[in-house]
């Protein structure tokens, strides 16, 4: 019975969801509903503690008062940035996820670089902490380094503020957006890790910190400025940016500094090169505030991958 409860309840989602994006439905009000249809679904199709199937792995996706993303669940979540992030990725390297949530992308990268590679994920909060190593244990991975820090600018101390809707939005910025309170984190940069572990060859960074992409990059400068370049999937949501302070034109900028090649990757297509001086209508976009996704920097072009 509960099996075909969470069948139906998945079904009503993807019908809510397809009725949210028509045509002519603002970003805003698609950012209103799209947490409302998802708190209802995962009410009637989850129970605390449920084991999930997600790309091949045995996970637990909220653990406390959290709620993740129905797509994890669903198949839709990333659809895009899940291809390309499995794409990139061989036996034998070395990935750090930055906001590791409870583990989606630790979990294809442990798959794809294998026991000889090597995963480095931090994530702070405390619940979904808890449920990142929990799926660390399920799916039998010891390459996998779980790290309760939030990567920064600096070592030190900072407060995370808790979102009230989605677990996966928890920030060390406010957005306007539901909270249920804050707690306080430690801090660590990049640069202090990879110097702490000897600077050890790093293939790929993936950063999701909702704003604090650009403080994550500050962090980062010794190993953005070595010769040994990696691949680098970060979150561009102009809307946080700029509760962090950050200009859209500034960050975009500061990536074009290092990256020879940017891509926007579009989740329900390949992803697109931009340039970031190129006067676009997608630049344009991005820049405006009115265009949102994942980003790949990188030094060469896809189709040497």
């Amino acid at each position: 019975m509960k099996v075909i409860l969470n069948s139906l309840a998945y079904s009503l989602y993807r019908v809510i969801r397809k009725a949210i994006r028509v045509v002519g439905l603002t970003n805003a009000l698609r950012g209103v509903l799209s947490p409302i249809a998802e708190k209802l679904i995962w009410r009637l199709a989850s129970k605390p503690g449920q084991i999930f199937t997600v790309q091949g792995h045995q996970m637990v996706l909220a653990s406390g008062d959290g709620r993740p993303s129905i797509g994890m669940v669903t198949g839709v979540f990333e659809e895009g940035t899940t291809r390309l992030f499995q794409r990139l990725l061989k036996p034998g390297m070395l990935v750090v996820d930055v906001g590791a949530h409870v583990g989606y992308y630790t979990m294809l990268a442990a798959k794809q670089v294998g026991p000889t590679g090597k995963v480095y994920a931090f994530e702070p909060d405390p619940d979904n902490y808890a449920a990142l190593l929990k799926n660390i244990e399920l799916n039998g991975y010891r390459s996998v380094v779980a790290i309760q820090k939030a990567v920064s600018d600096r070592v030190g101390d900072a407060q995370l503020y808790l979102s009230a809707t989605v677990s996966g939005n928890h920030s060390m910025y406010h957005h306007g957006t539901p909270e249920r309170g804050s707690l306080p984190i430690e801090t660590t940069t990049m640069d202090t890790m990879l110097e702490e572990l000897g600077w050890p060859q790093v293939n790929l960074v993936k950063i999701d910190v909702e704003g604090g992409e650009t403080a994550v990059l500050d962090g980062m400068v010794q190993l953005l400025s070595s010769t040994a370049r990696f691949n680098l999937i970060l979150e561009f949501m102009p809307a946080f940016l700029h509760n962090a302070g950050v200009p859209q034109r500034q960050f975009l900028d500061k990536l074009a500094s290092t990256y020879p090649q940017i891509y926007f990757i579009d989740e329900g297509n390949e992803p697109v090169l931009i340039s970031v001086g190129d006067g676009s209508v997608l630049v344009d976009r991005l820049l405006a505030g009115e265009q949102s996704g994942n980003l790949l920097c990188t030094t060469e072009l896809l189709d040497e991958y």
